[in-house]
């Protein structure tokens, strides 16, 4: 290797090692908490009312007169001179209950958005270089660096 090489050789730049400087960034996730509740449901509550009420019956009165013909009801002879009354129809109290709606409720759901700001704290790397800092000389901007392979150890 002639000494013009040897110079040349020396003088390459070569990449030795790359370094990842690693910074933190924030992102939210937004997580539901149920922190109450209702439970619905209907209730029927019970009195107890009086309804008035007016029935009929209707009947058929057997007066017996005397000095007639004998008179049988069910088999058994009636006695002169007395009135019998013969039960024909009666109304009995039927109670039918019927439902209508008496008060109409709406249930509704909402949901409200509200922004706002929470502060974090983000971390970032940066490359600290200790030593013998008057050892370091700045290099022209547009110097060729040879990028192509590490160099481990030199």
């Amino acid at each position: 290797m002639t000494d013009d090489q040897y110079a040349q050789d020396r003088t390459a730049n070569r990449l030795v090692t790359r370094l990842d400087l690693l910074e933190e960034r924030a992102s939210v996730q937004v997580i539901r908490d149920s922190v109450g509740g209702v439970t619905l449901r209907r209730v029927v509550r019970e009195e107890e009312v009086l309804v008035p009420v007016t029935i009929s019956r209707e009947f058929l009165e057997l007066t017996v007169k005397s000095g007639g013909g004998q008179i049988i009801l069910d088999g058994v002879p009636l006695e002169a001179g007395r009135t019998y009354e013969v039960l024909l129809s009666e109304e009995r109290a039927q109670i039918v209950k019927d439902v209508y709606a008496a008060q109409q409720v709406e249930v509704w759901k909402r949901t409200r958005t509200e922004q706002f700001q929470q502060s974090v704290t983000l971390g970032r790397e940066v490359l600290e270089v200790t030593g013998r800092t008057d050892l370091v000389t700045e290099q022209p901007a547009g110097s060729d660096a040879d990028t192509s392979g590490l160099a481990a150890g030199t």
